[in-house]
């Protein structure tokens, strides 16, 4: 069926517009060689994106669960 299809797709399309949206107003705050510590982390994707973009910054995360494979350092 192509219903499904199309609107994962453009689940995929916010999801991913969204987290650009937030990781880029969270690194403009940060100043250069920041530490931050991500509570609640998840599986630290977030994090891992902006670590990608900012290699400067260095981000340690916390969970109340260790995801299987976490993306930073918990």
């Amino acid at each position: 069926m192509l219903w499904p299809t199309l609107m994962q797709a453009f689940l995929r399309l916010i999801f991913h517009r969204r987290f650009r949206i937030i990781a880029s107003v969270l690194m403009s705050h940060l100043p250069c060689g920041a530490l931050v510590l991500d509570v609640g982390c998840g599986d630290g994707l977030l994090s891992a994106f902006m670590q990608a973009k900012r290699p400067d910054i260095r981000i340690l995360g916390a969970d109340v669960m260790r995801p299987p494979s976490p993306q930073i350092p918990l």
